[in-house]
């Protein structure tokens, strides 16, 4: 099924959007009200290091997943590679993120920060994984 070329520069770069959206979504834009929103500050959320690692880790699991997603699916440019990574979040982090809303009693801003920055992400690295097809 997944028997495509995979993009390897498309995954990498996928992964310094992430770290680099990240940084600004989580740090100049939204940090202060999401780190109301989760009831913490600085100094609760632990080592800096430890997380920056498990970002670059999950994100690249992220970005090799959503390549393999849209190239099996025959995206061929960036606007169909865009359209399916919509479509996925949409379908996966979007719904999962609704479910805290609905079951655990997140806030509305808390989801929309969070879904927010999936989305941005999602159309980025459908963008770049669209160019590489």
């Amino acid at each position: 099924m997944f028997d495509t070329q995979l993009h390897v520069w498309a995954v990498l770069l996928g992964v310094v959007a992430h770290a680099v959206l990240g940084m600004l979504w989580f740090g100049p834009l939204f940090g202060k009200r999401w780190m109301a929103l989760v009831g913490k500050t600085p100094d609760d959320l632990g080592n800096p290091m430890q997380a920056m690692v498990g970002g670059l880790v999950t994100s690249l699991f992220k970005a090799y997943f959503l390549d393999r997603i849209v190239t099996g699916m025959g995206a061929d440019g960036i606007g169909s590679a865009i359209m399916i990574a919509f479509w996925i979040w949409f379908g996966f982090i979007l719904m999962y993120d609704l479910l805290k809303y609905f079951y655990e009693g997140r806030s509305t801003g808390l989801v929309s920060i969070d879904t927010g920055f999936e989305l941005v992400w999602f159309v980025a690295a459908g963008a770049i994984i669209g160019a590489f097809l």
